[in-house]
C-alpha cells in the first residue's frame, strides 16, 4: 500500500510528479501543491534516487520514442476519422444520385 503523501509547508498534501529534465528523466518528486502560483511554498522531495548516467540516457531515449508512436497513433486516429466522414458522405451522394437515375426519386 502506497504511503500518504507528505504535508507541504501549505499544510496540504504534497502532489506525486514526474521530473523529465535531462537531469532527472522519470524521477518521480513530491512538490507543492501551488507549484508556479503565487502562494508556492516551494515545497519539494525526491522519492527515487538518482539515476546513472547510462540509464538517464536510455529512459530519455525510451520516453521520446514513446511520444513518437503516441503522435503518429493520434495522427493515424485522426486519419482513419476523417476517412470515415469522408466515405460516409461520399456513399450518402452516390446512393441519393443512384437512387435518383434509376428511379427519379430526388431529396
Amino acid at each position: 500500500m502506497a504511503a500518504a503523501s507528505p504535508l507541504c509547508r501549505c499544510a496540504v498534501p504534497a502532489v506525486l510528479r514526474t521530473s523529465w529534465t535531462d537531469a532527472n528523466p522519470g524521477r518521480r518528486f513530491f512538490g507543492c501543491v501551488n507549484y508556479r502560483g503565487a502562494n508556492a511554498c516551494n515545497y519539494f522531495r525526491w522519492i527515487d534516487p538518482p539515476l546513472e548516467d547510462n540509464i538517464k540516457r536510455l529512459v530519455l531515449a525510451l520516453h521520446k520514442r514513446i511520444r513518437e508512436v503516441e503522435r503518429r497513433n493520434d495522427r493515424s486516429s485522426f486519419v482513419r476519422e476523417v476517412s470515415k466522414g469522408f466515405f460516409i458522405v461520399v456513399g450518402d451522394f452516390l446512393a441519393k444520385s443512384v437512387m435518383n437515375s434509376l428511379f427519379g426519386i430526388k431529396e
